[in-house]
């Protein structure tokens, strides 16, 4: 089953929820739990690299844990210390395309659609 990756940014003093969450970056879909997973592990350590604090650190440290850990409904990673959020959730084939086809091709269509959205 595929696996759908959002990202979104949080506002200062804002709860974690749909309504307080504005979009940042298209978003990603992987075929794998494992893929999503090395997906987001990314993320957190690019956020990491642009900040060298050591609370950056210590976050980045829990939020990869935290990233690790993701299971096959998906789940949410953040707040970071900058507000972003990433979320992953497990969708069906058809929600990436209504066609069948490989694999592979239905990941690739959808992410080609929304980088050009």
């Amino acid at each position: 089953m595929p696996y759908v990756i959002a990202t979104s940014k949080l506002h200062p003093g804002d709860r974690v929820t749909p309504d307080h969450l504005e979009l940042v970056d298209q978003p990603r879909a992987v075929v794998t739990l494992e893929e999503a997973r090395a997906v987001v592990q990314k993320m957190v350590r690019v956020w990491r690299d642009d900040d060298d604090s050591l609370t950056a650190w210590s976050a980045a440290y829990n939020h990869l844990q935290l990233a690790g850990t993701l299971d096959e409904p998906g789940g949410t990673v953040g707040p970071l210390p900058n507000g972003t959020v990433i979320e992953v959730r497990l969708v069906q084939w058809r929600d990436l395309d209504p066609r069948p086809g490989n694999p592979r091709t239905i990941i690739d269509a959808f992410n080609a659609r929304e980088r050009s959205a």
